[in-house]
């Protein structure tokens, strides 16, 4: 099981457990009620701290009064050019001649 990460290895399994088990108690699956102080709220897709204005940022649930308040450290990557196309500068890949 190399190179598996969960979703493809474990979920799958976990899932067939809580169906068998769920099915062997005649407990059907029922809709899961989000508890009231909970919410969803967007934070930095980088730091998952309080995003900047213009940062890339996901969505992510918190209990009341837990969310970030405090942004982190953000710098927004510079374009591609032949003297910083290399990581962690760049991101993407750049066509760069090699070196000798």
């Amino acid at each position: 099981m190399n190179n598996i990460i969960g979703i493809t290895g474990a979920g799958p399994i976990w899932h067939d457990v809580m169906e068998y088990v769920s099915n062997l108690y005649n407990y059907p699956p029922d809709d899961f009620n989000k508890p009231s102080d909970v919410h969803a709220s967007a934070v930095s897709a980088y730091t998952g701290l309080a995003p900047h204005p213009g940062e890339p940022t996901v969505t992510d649930w918190f209990i009341d009064g837990t969310q970030p308040t405090i942004q982190g450290t953000f710098t927004k990557p510079s374009p591609c050019n032949g003297d910083n196309c290399k990581p962690p500068h760049c991101k993407k890949h750049c066509d760069v001649p090699p070196t000798n």
